[in-house]
């Protein structure tokens, strides 16, 4: 009777066991399921679905079995390297879907990290998305006035066979003034419209039909 005891109890334990070990592996099984997708973009939900997989680490890492806080130790070491390499770019991704913007950083971040770490951590995501807009407005906006010059230039020459009045009393040095003036950015960048436009809202049962790129 003992022996019987002894061997259901071994065999509750196990269960017991590999219940828990099914928890954590669910949600490795959802986030590699999106990861995997082929027939749609799925880059703006990795960081999503890899914070819960960070967050049931974490939340197992303390468990009353040594067979899990061995298993989640392991597993979390690996993570945390993987982590470190890809936050960054999976943050960028999730602030480019239109359904969620910076407010998956502000959500996020501070369920991961500190608040002071998580503050820096998101201005480092918008700092990082500035840099290459503002360098792609600045080569926009150098090729317009060169464009603008040459044409200019052209409109001037032609000017001069018409009438001496526009450079005889200042005006050309007027529309100088004007065409630096107009070929500067005087409205907000489409980056900033982004970030202060509201978020894309979708009805829940069409999140799983949503194509970022559409």
């Amino acid at each position: 009777m003992k022996k019987e005891t002894l061997i259901l109890t071994h065999v509750l334990d196990d269960w017991v066991r590999v219940e828990k070990i099914c928890e954590i592996l669910e949600v490795f099984n959802n986030v590699t399921h999106i990861i995997s997708g082929s027939d749609y973009p799925t880059s703006n939900l990795f960081l999503c679905k890899v914070y819960k997989v960070k967050q049931v680490l974490d939340g197992k890492k303390d468990d009353e079995s040594e067979f899990i806080r061995k298993m989640v130790e392991k597993m979390k070491e690996k993570f945390d390297t993987y982590w470190a390499e890809v936050h960054l770019l999976m943050a960028i991704a999730a602030v480019l879907d239109p359904r969620v913007k910076m407010w998956s950083l502000e959500f996020i971040f501070p369920k991961i990290y500190n608040s002071v770490d998580a503050k820096d951590l998101i201005k480092m995501v918008e700092q990082t998305l500035r840099s290459p807009h503002s360098e792609y407005v600045t080569i926009y906006n150098e090729s317009t006035t060169e464009s603008s010059e040459q044409n200019g230039s052209f409109m001037l020459e032609s000017s001069k066979k018409q009438s001496k009045f526009s450079t005889g009393c200042g005006f050309q040095e007027l529309q100088n003034f004007v065409r630096q003036n107009e070929a500067s950015p005087t409205q907000k960048s489409d980056l900033d419209v982004y970030f202060e436009d509201g978020c894309y809202m979708c009805a829940p049962e069409d999140n799983k039909f949503f194509n970022i790129l559409d």
